[in-house]
């Protein structure tokens, strides 16, 4: 009798033990509204659910990038990668700084566009694409040593040296790393083979007053669609992938 009780009871157990809750997930998609007066911004986060670490698109604008927000090493908290609206629907709307415009950073200079001025300085491992009297490239390209990471860009705070300038990697990468250091914090670019080249963008202050530097990863030469450097061109049914993100180290 004893006997069967134990039997009894070690089957209970067993029975108990083989109930498990399913774990929840730790990515979530959700949906998220901004209201500011008449403007309304629809938005997806994606949220890591163990770190808090996010990401925020803004789905009726396009898909434009709102907000990164990533853990900081030197602090282990929560900090904004990029520049934000700060929850401000109608800034979000009208977009006065042309924020989070390249969500997917293909060749996006054509002749008679907005492009490049002359250029300046650069890391050792990028070229100067140089450009004619009409902002067109050469195709050629000098190298610098301005940016190699031993000293700031350049001026101060509230005015710092000006660049919106295009480089290429003088040596192909599986690889890119761009990094910008902000005290203790490296925020970095990293790109896959298909961006060999990047815009650099120190004008935020002068122009809008937001101390930020724009890194623009570029699969494509500036006037791609005229040059053919760089352009990928699709048939029906091809597929072209690429990769690209921030991380702060």
């Amino acid at each position: 009798m004893a006997g069967s009780i134990g039997m009894a009871l070690a089957a209970a157990v067993l029975l108990a033990c083989a109930v498990v809750t399913a774990a929840s997930p730790r990515f979530t998609i959700n949906d998220v509204t901004y209201k500011t007066g008449d403007y309304v911004a629809e938005a997806k986060e994606l949220l890591d659910t163990h770190t808090n670490q996010s990401a925020i698109i803004i789905t009726n604008m396009g898909g434009r990038v709102e907000a990164i927000r990533l853990v900081d090493p030197a602090t282990n908290q929560l900090r904004d990668v990029i520049a934000t609206h700060d929850g401000n629907a109608t800034a979000m709307i009208t977009n006065p700084h042309w924020q989070g415009e390249i969500l997917l950073p293909y060749a996006n200079r054509i002749r008679d566009a907005s492009r490049s001025p002359l250029p300046h300085p650069t890391p050792p491992s990028l070229g100067s694409r140089q450009v004619d009297d009409r902002l067109d490239p050469t195709g050629t390209m000098t190298a610098f040593h301005g940016m190699d990471g031993s000293a700031p860009i350049g001026g101060d705070p509230d005015a710092p040296t000006y660049l919106d300038d295009e480089f290429k990697a003088r040596t192909p990468c599986d690889q890119y790393s761009h990094v910008v250091v902000d005290g203790n914090t490296h925020i970095q670019l990293f790109a896959d083979a298909s961006y060999p080249y990047v815009q650099i963008y120190t004008g935020a202050v002068s122009t809008w007053g937001l101390q930020a530097i724009a890194l623009e990863a570029m699969s494509a030469e500036m006037d791609a669609y005229n040059n053919y450097n760089g352009l990928h061109i699709l048939d029906a049914g091809e597929v072209f992938e690429s990769s690209f993100g921030v991380a702060l180290l």
